[in-house]
């Protein structure tokens, strides 16, 4: 593991801190209401109905929530190859959910979830590692 200044662990605890906050709520509101908020404004400005639903943003929005854990992890543990990423994503979702599931009566668990999650941790530790491989090249 590579020493990480100090602005390097706040914006990790506080990227750790937003996605508890939001995955661990006791209600989905929390979590949906950007999600919600997207489709108000594109609904008012006349977006079509396939761009203008919950049913596309919310896994969007799961991909994204992720993004800073793919990041996190890369610049943490810059040796670990994407499948490592894969599992990780699929573990950590994975227990996300069942927590909802199972201990928060006001959420539902999903494997869809999972798998933008994934994507998502994924996503952010294969861009991660392409630009921290770009700038070494430099």
């Amino acid at each position: 593991m590579t020493r990480r200044g100090p602005l390097f662990t706040v914006v990790l605890v506080g990227v750790v801190m937003i996605l508890l906050a939001l995955v661990l709520a006791p209600t989905s509101s929390t979590a949906s209401g950007p999600v919600r908020a997207v489709v108000a404004v594109l609904h008012s400005i006349g977006a079509p109905g396939w761009l203008a639903t919950t049913d596309l943003w919310e896994p969007l929005f799961n991909v994204l929530l992720f993004i800073p854990v793919g990041v996190a992890g890369v610049l943490v543990c810059p040796g670990w190859g994407l499948g490592r990423w894969i599992v990780v994503g699929l573990l950590l979702s994975g227990s996300i959910e069942l927590a909802q599931g199972l201990l928060l009566p006001g959420r539902d668990a999903a494997a869809s979830d999972v798998v933008a999650n994934t994507a998502g941790t994924v996503l952010g530790a294969w861009a991660t590692a392409r630009l921290v491989g770009r700038a070494r090249a430099l």
